[in-house]
């Protein structure tokens, strides 16, 4: 083994550009920000919070609504055969009747215990809550996805180091296929070569199984299908040292004031102690004005239009110097007239105004029941939320202690990678000298490997947890 093979393991964590450009020349190539932006687009669970936040904002404007006056209008026309009630005098007629019927009403709710109100400022907390609903699923699909693509990310770099073990050993054993053909080596030593090659092997395989279902998970994050030759451009000076002057605690009160889900129980809570009012202002009377206007068409309606006036007998008579004189009176001749569509309108025109008092005696408890589930309610969000906060800590706390241990872990695994392939480089020297055994040359490579795939989780694992703070923290980018 020659000191290119060296220098090619001890630079492991520092892809070369070359490499990157090859890969993406065969591989369709995805970016951190274009799989939050498409996970952001599609993502099932986001999508549904969205509309549900977009429902709620859409009963706090009917909320606000509800203040204004019911006006309605209603126009009927009908006919009528048979014996039935003429709109025009209410008596029955055996006469088909066209009839129509025209009415608007108003009705304006002077107050009803403040209940209106109340309930507005309830649907706008309800709102508010919904709203920080959407943008918690939001952050935590954001950082999901963060999360995913690192641990992507991870397992690509961890496939490279060990494909260039696998190709370290590779050259061990074709140097010492030669060499056993000469005769210059014992069998074994070849045998435990190829072994190892097969180790190398097995651990790329099984580093290319898990890259599989990384990139699974996160294709299913983004909603959208899986593909195969996928492949993610790294991060570029993501690792950044954490500022000293962050502490467990600090990290949660930001937390408490930037975490949404924190804001969306708040709001919550609020509502429901604006419920609690709706529900008591139930007991209470309420007071409306109601103002109608109609009128009304019949076929039927008719009137009397005077003609002339003519003397008719009377069938009566009078004596006058020993005759009989008949007796003529005077009469007014008339003539039946239907009364026009637009007659009828001005005619039949008529207003009414009434003040209502409504006041609630008994409806089986209903009111008072509502009143107690909503006191309930109340002592179940208080609960939540505190709840809520107790978990935030303990989550927050947790994230900050394991990211400081990581970064503990992160330096003695360098410190140890580099010992070891100090250690490793010795042992390649013997064994290609003929001075060392293969299970020296073995086992200083398995832990020169081994060191190497350490230090690549330990340190995607800082930039994991550095990000999980961050977004407890209400500063993660993206």
């Amino acid at each position: 083994m020659n000191m290119k093979h060296i220098l090619v393991i001890v630079l492991v964590f520092f892809c070369t550009a070359q490499l990157a450009m090859a890969q993406k020349t065969n591989h369709q190539v995805f970016t951190l920000e274009g799989c939050i932006t498409t996970a952001i687009a599609a993502n099932q669970q986001l999508v549904l919070a969205q509309n549900q936040a977009a429902i709620d904002n859409t009963n706090y404007q009917q909320a606000k609504s509800n203040l204004l006056p019911y006006v309605g209008a209603n126009i009927s026309h009908g006919l009528n055969e048979g014996r039935s009630i003429n709109p025009y005098t209410n008596a029955y007629s055996d006469q088909k009747i066209d009839f129509a019927q025209y009415n608007v009403s108003a009705s304006f709710l002077l107050w009803n215990g403040n209940a209106l109100q109340q309930n507005i400022q309830q649907n706008r907390l309800n709102a508010k809550a919904s709203n920080m609903d959407a943008q918690q699923a939001r952050d935590n699909l954001v950082i999901q996805v963060i999360l995913s693509y690192l641990q992507v990310l991870s397992l690509q770099e961890q496939i490279k180091a060990a494909q260039q073990q696998a190709q370290v050993s590779e050259a061990q054993v074709q140097r010492l296929t030669l060499l056993n053909n000469d005769g210059a080596i014992a069998p074994a030593t070849l045998f435990d070569m190829k072994g190892q090659y097969g180790n190398d092997q097995l651990n790329v395989i099984n580093l290319q199984n898990q890259l599989t279902n990384a990139k699974l998970s996160l294709f299913a994050l983004m909603n959208t299908n899986f593909v195969e030759n996928a492949f993610f451009e790294p991060i570029v000076n993501e690792m950044q040292k954490q500022d000293s002057s962050v502490t467990a605690n600090s990290a949660y009160q930001l937390a408490l004031n930037n975490m949404p889900m924190v804001k969306a129980y708040q709001y919550r809570w609020e509502s429901n102690l604006k419920k609690v009012k709706v529900a008591k202002a139930q007991l209470l009377p309420s007071l409306s004005f109601n103002v109608g206007l109609g009128t009304n068409y019949s076929s039927l309606a008719n009137t009397l239009q005077y003609v002339n006036t003519t003397e008719v007998a009377t069938g009566g008579y009078v004596s006058y110097n020993g005759s009989k004189l008949p007796v003529y009176m005077q009469q007014n001749n008339y003539v039946n007239q239907n009364i026009s569509y637009g007659q009828q309108w001005k005619n039949n025109f008529n207003a009414s105004l009434s003040l209502v008092l409504q006041i609630p005696i008994l409806n089986g408890l209903q009111a008072r029941t509502k009143v107690r589930q909503a006191q309930i309610q109340v002592k179940q969000s208080a609960f939540l939320l505190n709840s809520t906060k107790i978990q935030l800590q303990q989550s927050v706390y947790s994230t900050y202690i394991n990211m400081l241990q990581a970064e503990k872990i992160e330096k003695v695994s360098m410190a140890q990678l580099s010992d070891f392939t100090q250690s490793f480089h010795a042992a390649t020297v013997k064994f290609e000298a003929g001075v060392g055994t293969s299970v020296d040359y073995i086992i200083a490579k398995t832990n020169m490997d081994k060191a190497s795939i350490n230090a690549i989780v330990a340190r995607y694992n800082v930039l994991l947890l550095q990000k999980v703070l961050d977004y407890y923290q209400g500063v993660l980018k993206f």
